[in-house]
């Protein structure tokens, strides 16, 4: 939350005429097109109205909408172009959620080699909304190892 989330959006052309490539091209810039945007819960995220930077694009991207996060939740974001007889449209979902905090320990954790210790979270991400099933709510164990480290013990978490 509080952090930019950048929503690349590409727009792909045909070109006519008989020397014409066959595959759809990318527009190079496409910020001053009339896209309209819907959000499904606008309490979520913010959208700025700044189309971004040409230089800071990704690559195919011809426009860069920049949201940001209010409250932790998801929404579907719709970016609709209807001209004459052209109408596109492009969906995604976005999700913001606190961020993963340290509860015990806050700080830093002492623990023997062959002992254990439970750590505790808060916040971090929620079950994905589009698919539930590769969310792990609750890790087994970590293998914890050691090394030698510049005449001194480190500790090292796989």
């Amino acid at each position: 939350m509080g952090s930019p989330l950048a929503l690349p959006l590409q727009v792909l052309g045909y070109i006519t005429g008989d020397n014409a490539p066959a595959d759809p091209l990318p527009f190079l810039d496409c910020r001053h097109l009339r896209i309209k945007l819907v959000m499904a819960d606008s309490s979520i995220f913010n959208i700025s109205e700044d189309r971004g930077q040409l230089e800071n694009f990704p690559e195919g991207a011809c426009l860069v909408l920049t949201a940001i996060a209010q409250s932790p939740g998801h929404t579907r974001v719709v970016a609709t172009y209807k001209e004459g007889g052209i109408s596109m449209e492009a969906v995604v979902t976005i999700a913001a959620y606190k961020p993963l905090v340290p509860v015990d320990p806050e700080v830093v954790a002492v623990v023997a080699l062959g002992a254990s210790k439970l750590f505790v979270f808060e916040g971090g991400p929620a079950p994905w909304v589009l698919d539930r099933s590769k969310f792990y709510k609750n890790s087994k164990y970590l293998v914890v190892t050691s090394s030698r480290c510049l005449g001194g013990w480190s500790l090292e978490v796989f």
